[in-house]
């Protein structure tokens, strides 16, 4: 197995057991209403910061920012373009 199938594979058990999580937290608290559970996440290592000027200093994301730096991604989101690795889709069963 070569080092970038092995990084796919720890990729693949992660999000899935972030999958997992998710949807049993969801699931849990009964006040979430349909239209407030999440579809589609998008996970990445970098973080938000005040320093990366993704954040204001009171720790508050700027949307302004964030929705130009994560545009493309919303976009796949919508479009419902799965071939991202980094975009997760949410099933609720």
């Amino acid at each position: 197995m070569t080092f970038k199938n092995k990084v796919n594979t720890y990729v693949n058990d992660i999000k899935a057991e972030l999958h997992t999580q998710l949807v049993s937290a969801i699931k849990a608290s009964k006040d979430v209403k349909a239209f407030e559970k999440p579809h589609f996440i998008y996970i990445t290592s970098e973080e938000m910061t005040v320093d990366n000027n993704c954040m204001t200093p009171t720790f508050k994301v700027k949307r302004n920012f964030a929705l130009v730096k994560f545009a493309d991604y919303v976009k796949k989101m919508y479009d419902n373009d799965l071939n991202d690795k980094h975009i997760l889709k949410m099933v609720y069963k």
